[in-house]
């Protein structure tokens, strides 16, 4: 998975978590972790399947025409081994 997006008005539906299961789900089988930039907006959902704040980039896109300061959390989950998917708490 390189990139999870749902639109606006479809948050907060249980898309994202239908989306990112599946692939949850491989990574365990496979015991990787998982590493993932999320953005404010994402980051309770992420927290929902185990990921865990490990550090933030703050970019200046003010001089291509965007926002002056938009932060990224960089998180991390380790492999959830014999525990269903979803099974983190949501810490938001």
């Amino acid at each position: 998975m390189a990139l999870l997006v749902v639109h606006p008005t479809h948050q907060r539906l249980g898309l994202g978590s239908q989306l990112l299961s599946p692939t949850l789900s491989l990574a365990d089988k496979q015991n990787a972790k998982c590493f993932v930039q999320a953005s404010p907006a994402g980051m309770g959902l992420y927290r929902k399947f185990g990921w865990e704040n490990v550090d933030s980039v703050v970019f200046d896109f003010s001089a291509w025409g965007g926002e002056k300061e938009v932060t990224t959390c960089l998180m991390i989950r380790e492999p959830n081994l014999g525990v269903e998917e979803g099974g983190g708490t949501d810490v938001m």
